[in-house]
């Protein structure tokens, strides 16, 4: 019996012991030559009543023995990264492709992103497949939508199957395989593609065989994914109580707002501001600011406390303050805050303090607009 340290191995042992069969136990860490070895040194010879089935094991004892190493290296490694990384790896080298590329579904359900490549160049992977529509013609998408493995076998089967793959600038490998990833509850979670140097005929061992390493992988990075979102839940609720502790410290709103700006960078954010709506009883603006450059907290206090009361300028703002609902954008934000501030100063301001992604929340409290942070 030549596993890993799995539950199955005890079942092993213990259905042969039912059944009287002689057997030893192997740990599935050791090679292949270290098992050959132990059958020859057991020196068996046939029994005139015995039957039985003779296998060509030489592959799939090398291949145990490397999934053995697979999952006990996986079980070292805790973060998700880190797990993408050893998954390509091992589906590379296990299964000698030359290229992998790993998908996992989004939040939203609706689209795979890419989460890690090796063999392929990045920006021309994340430019073009960065992000797949579940809807697309695409084998990782049909993966998904199937939950069956696809086999390219050839660049011709690719061409008459997948023609949107056609596109100027990408080589692809001559033959690929995309497996999906399950958690352990069955459910496709992400597809993961390997592409071969050359043309393949997968035979049904071959196939099983990279579903066994898919399998595997997707196990290990599911566990990480898992304790990850557990570790973040732990860690948003340890925010909050600290929040609310910090905030209920104070009376004095300037100093609460400040505590709270801090409590945000650089956790959350390179820097934070809050600014509240002015009001007869606070005629100047009361705002908050953080950042992780100190030099540059008075330079983002000053252009928050310019920021005019009217948000024409910026309808986006506006809008979405109107609404209260959350705005979020990525390397548009710059152009969309400019409009706010007519001085060249407070604009050099702003690409100082650095604006490559924002994210505006309103605050609100019982149907009322309170401010943004």
């Amino acid at each position: 019996i030549y596993m890993a340290m799995v539950p199955e191995a005890a079942v092993g042992m213990l259905a042969c012991a039912r059944i009287g069969v002689v057997h030893s136990v192997v740990f599935g860490g050791f090679s292949a030559e270290s098992l050959r070895d132990r059958v020859l040194d057991c020196e068996a010879g046939p029994a005139p009543e015995a039957g039985g089935v003779l296998v060509d094991a030489t592959r799939s004892l090398g291949a145990t023995a490397r999934m053995a190493r697979l999952v006990e290296g996986f079980n070292r490694l805790r973060r998700p990264l880190d797990i993408v990384a050893a998954t390509l790896d091992a589906a590379v080298g296990m299964l000698r492709g030359r290229t992998a590329t790993l998908h996992v579904l989004s939040d939203a359900g609706d689209e795979l992103v890419i989460a890690g490549g090796t063999g392929v160049p990045a920006d021309v992977v994340e430019q073009r497949f960065g992000r797949i529509p579940l809807s697309s013609p695409l084998p990782g998408a049909e993966v998904m939508r199937t939950g069956r493995p696809v086999v390219v076998s050839s660049p011709a089967d690719r061409i008459e199957r997948y023609p949107s793959l056609e596109v100027a600038g990408i080589e692809y490998d001559p033959a690929f395989v995309v497996v999906p990833l399950r958690d352990s509850d069955g459910r496709a979670f992400g597809a993961m593609g390997i592409g071969f140097p050359e043309e393949i005929t997968l035979s049904d061992s071959d196939r099983e065989f990279v579903e066994d390493v898919a399998a595997q992988c997707a196990l290990a990075l599911d566990r990480a994914r898992l304790a990850d979102a557990a570790e973040r839940a732990q860690e948003h609720l340890g925010f909050l109580d600290e929040l609310s502790a910090t905030l209920s410290s104070s009376l004095q709103i300037d100093t609460a707002l400040g505590q709270l700006t801090g409590l945000a960078v650089p956790r959350l954010a390179d820097w934070c501001v809050v600014r509240l709506l002015v009001s007869p009883a606070n005629p100047r603006p009361m705002v908050g600011t953080a950042h992780v450059d100190p030099d540059q907290v008075e330079h983002l206090t000053r252009l928050v406390q310019r920021i005019p009361r009217d948000l024409g300028a910026s309808a986006e703002i506006d809008q979405a303050l109107a609404a209260g609902r959350p705005l979020i954008r990525g390397t548009t934000a710059a152009e969309m805050l400019k409009p706010l501030f007519d001085d060249p100063d407070d604009r050099a301001a702003m690409d100082a303090v650095g604006v490559d992604g924002v994210a505006i929340f309103p605050l609100q409290a019982r149907g009322r607009l309170l401010g943004a942070i």
